[in-house]
């Protein structure tokens, strides 16, 4: 019996059963907010270059920690397919996955599974972006040429580290940004 993988054009809120062979971009963890508990999110590619944010709640993340590999390959199977939710998006998918306790991966072998890890933007195309017409992450390459020391500012009644930069790519078209 061949199974059957699901790109992630397909992948929609009505999905039923999926199996997805998916690429780690990046995990990162996210801390306890105003707005919920605590969680380990990953960013996912498929061998088309598609893109999709995936979410562990607080109460599954020590299932999947230490499994998650950033440029690994996995099987994922049972997984829950929401609405993406979020005002900062890391990725231009309509949806995103959420773990559970019986969501299953398996890493895989390589073996020419493409890697699309970066979406890079020139500088004139992030400054002719309104920031609502695109609230998803891109990359950038340019020098730094003046930045900030780092400080602390208060979000949403939460302290968070910040520091300005500038970046110049190689037409001298500056770029601000904050981290």
């Amino acid at each position: 019996m061949r199974v059957m993988i699901t790109a992630l054009k397909n992948v929609h809120e009505k999905s039923g059963l999926l199996m997805m062979k998916l690429r780690v971009i990046r995990v990162y963890h996210v801390a306890a907010h105003s707005r919920g508990p605590e969680s380990l999110d990953v960013v996912f590619h498929d061998s088309e270059g598609a893109r999709i944010h995936a979410q562990i709640k607080d109460t599954d993340i020590s299932t999947f920690k230490q499994d998650l590999q950033e440029n690994a390959v996995y099987l994922i199977m049972r997984v829950k397919v929401l609405h993406n939710f979020q005002g900062t998006k890391t990725t231009n998918h309509p949806c995103m996955l959420q773990f559970l306790g019986k969501t299953k991966i398996q890493k895989l072998t390589d073996n020419g599974f493409p890697n699309f890890r970066f979406y890079f933007k020139s500088f004139e195309d992030v400054l002719k972006t309104k920031f609502a017409d695109q609230v998803f992450l891109v990359d950038i390459i340019g020098k730094v040429v003046s930045r900030t020391m780092p400080e602390t500012r208060m979000v949403k009644n939460a302290p968070e580290q910040m520091m300005e930069v500038t970046l110049e790519n190689h037409n001298g078209v500056r770029l601000n940004c904050t981290l």
